[in-house]
């Protein structure tokens, strides 16, 4: 499907893109980056770490050894 890049990866394509629309495209890409960082903070305020769901070596059960 990918024509234009040889490479079949996301990041290669999004990166063709940016290539292609310049200026406009990195500020495109800075504005998505900008929302990603927001939402990643927001759900981090939110949403407990993986530490802390984490249980103690102690009391972790038989199953996860």
């Amino acid at each position: 499907m990918n024509v234009s890049t040889p490479s079949g990866t996301g990041l290669e394509a999004g990166r063709a893109a940016r290539l292609r629309l310049g200026a406009w495209g990195s500020a495109l890409d800075g504005q998505l980056r900008a929302a990603a960082a927001q939402t990643s903070a927001r759900e981090m305020l939110k949403m407990p770490t993986r530490r802390t769901m984490l249980p103690e070596p102690a009391e972790r059960p038989k199953r996860f050894y």
